[in-house]
C-alpha cells in the first residue's frame, strides 16, 4: 500500500486532471461573437441559400412584370443589396472563424496542459514502482538470509 504522501500525490495529480470541456471555455463570449456564431451558421445553411434564392427570383421577376415601380434602374439597386449582403456576411464570417481559432487555441492548451499533469503523474507512478521493486528486492534478500540461517546446523 502506497504511504498516506504518496496517495494525496497522486488524488491531487488526478484531481488537476479534470477535462475542461470545449463548451467551458466558450462561455464567456460576448454578444457580438454569440451574433455572428449565429448569422454565420445560418448564412451557411441551405435555409439560407433557399431563401436568397427565392428573394432573387422574386425580386427580378417583379420588376420584369412591373410590381415594383420603386427604382428606374433596378438591377444596379439589386448589386447594390447583394455587394451589402456579401460585405456584412464576409466580415461575420471573418469574425467568428476568429473565435473558432481562439477555441481551438484554448482547447490545445488545455490538452497540452493535461498531457504535462499526466506526465507528472506517470513519474510518481514510476517513483512508486521503483520502491515497490526495492521493496521487493530487499524482502528476497532479507528471505535468502532467513532460509540460511534456517538451515545452519547448530
Amino acid at each position: 500500500m502506497a504511504s498516506r504522501g504518496t496517495q494525496d500525490l497522486i488524488n491531487d495529480a488526478f484531481a488537476r486532471l479534470s477535462h475542461r470541456h470545449p463548451r467551458e471555455l466558450t462561455d464567456a463570449r460576448n454578444f457580438g461573437v454569440r451574433m455572428a456564431a449565429k448569422v454565420a451558421n445560418g448564412a451557411g445553411s441551405w435555409k439560407f441559400i433557399i431563401s436568397y434564392l427565392v428573394f432573387s427570383a422574386l425580386y427580378t421577376v417583379g420588376h420584369q412584370v412591373g410590381v415594383f415601380h420603386f427604382d428606374p434602374y433596378p438591377y444596379q439597386f439589386y448589386t447594390f443589396l447583394v455587394s451589402v449582403l456579401a460585405i456584412l456576411l464576409a466580415q461575420t464570417i471573418l469574425l467568428f472563424q476568429n473565435q473558432q481559432a481562439d477555441i481551438e487555441n484554448k482547447i490545445a492548451h488545455n490538452a497540452y496542459d493535461q498531457i504535462a499533469e499526466i506526465d507528472k503523474v506517470q513519474q510518481v507512478q514510476i517513483d512508486i514502482l521503483n520502491a515497490i521493486k526495492s521493496l521487493a528486492e530487499d524482502i528476497q534478500t532479507m528471505q535468502g538470509q532467513f532460509e540460511a540461517y534456517v538451515e545452519q546446523p547448530e
